[in-house]
């Protein structure tokens, strides 16, 4: 239990149930899986708890490349940084020029197909282990056929706290209780 930033109150902890994040760079909505310490007098948000970060972040990201619309420069640049890539590593990576890569960020220049398969199968490598619930494999973007997006459709990630089943441990466990040791 925390203290309220406001009122210095006692917080209570509150399972939120549907959760907007645009903090990773492209809009994510997280179903039972953030908790707020909520203040008990005046019902200020003191914190937000976020489980497993980094497994959310990987989560994202292959939720995004399993998808076959194309990239837009947003989430090329959210991808860049969930592989923790500078503009010069991600452009050695690409084989193209970093400038070509501030384009694509900028949506100046349309990533083209083969390019943008490559990047997916370098995120679905760097990062499936680390989320957990999602399945990836080469074969799902080899054989994808990237589909065009008008610009104006938005779209949301819409992630769920859920149960996943370890084939390696017969024990359970949820997405923020994944234990990196495992």
């Amino acid at each position: 239990m925390t203290q309220c930033p406001k009122c210095a109150g006692k917080t209570r902890p509150v399972l939120v149930d549907e959760y907007n994040d645009e903090h990773m760079g492209i809009p994510v909505i997280l179903v039972n899986a953030i908790t707020q310490e909520i203040c008990v007098d005046c019902g200020a948000v003191a914190s937000t708890i976020i489980p497993d970060h980094k497994g959310l972040i990987a989560a994202v990201a292959i939720s995004r490349i399993i998808d076959p619309l194309k990239l837009n420069g947003q989430e090329i640049r959210f991808l860049r940084k969930a592989l923790n890539f500078n503009g010069k590593e991600f452009a050695e990576r690409l084989e193209v020029a970093p400038e070509t890569v501030s384009r694509w960020e900028h949506d100046k220049e349309i990533m083209g197909p083969a390019r943008e398969k490559l990047l997916r199968l370098i995120v679905g490598k760097n990062l499936s282990e680390h989320a957990m619930a999602m399945d990836f494999t080469s074969d799902t973007i080899i054989d994808m056929r990237i589909q065009s997006v008008r610009a104006h459709e938005p779209s949301a990630i819409l992630l769920e706290r859920v149960k996943v089943k370890f084939p390696e441990h017969p024990s359970e466990k949820y997405w923020g209780e994944f234990d990196e040791a495992a």
